[in-house]
């Protein structure tokens, strides 16, 4: 089967001309996939570049075959942005539960060191 749920295939359509459909994942990997093998895709948690710059742009370097001394000049944020709101909670929680389904398949494309990676932090600390 090219999708595993022809109805979630169907919701991502009508969500894909959004904002929020950018972030159908697993749909778009899933495209990617079919053409080019796993093995030439270095998937990375944007938090990783942004908790230790130089380690992930070095394994980015290191997957490219390129030198890493280029990663070394580049310690500091290129792009950022500013946002001139925060959202809510309910927002994050209604975000959570959107994706969830589509980050669940996700986890399983991309292998079991995924699994937990977008569950709602709000939620599992409540769990604690």
């Amino acid at each position: 089967r090219r999708y595993q749920n022809t109805n979630t295939l169907m919701a991502a359509t009508r969500w894909k001309k959004l904002p929020i459909g950018r972030g159908f994942y697993e749909l778009q990997l899933r495209r990617w996939f079919q053409y080019f093998p796993r093995e030439q895709f270095l998937i990375l948690k944007s938090e990783e570049l942004d908790s230790d710059r130089e380690r992930t742009m070095a394994r980015v370097f290191e997957f490219l075959g390129i030198p890493n001394h280029i990663a070394r000049k580049h310690k500091k944020k290129i792009h950022q942005r500013s946002y001139s709101f925060t959202p809510k909670d309910d927002v994050y929680d209604f975000l959570y539960d959107f994706y969830r389904p589509y980050n669940q398949r996700l986890a399983q494309l991309l292998g079991p060191e995924w699994k937990d990676v977008w569950e709602n932090p709000r939620v599992a600390k409540s769990i604690q």
